[in-house]
């Protein structure tokens, strides 16, 4: 999920912090973005 990110010219940082916050806010941050990737 992390390379979709990355290839989308996302925000890894935020990905980051979110991750070491609160993991589930960041799966769905994550699942909406990959949606909107097209994928």
């Amino acid at each position: 999920m992390r390379f979709v990110d990355y290839q989308k010219g996302g925000e890894p940082d935020s990905l980051f912090i979110a991750q070491a916050e609160a993991p589930a806010l960041t799966a769905g941050k994550v699942r909406v973005r990959v949606r909107g990737f097209g994928i």
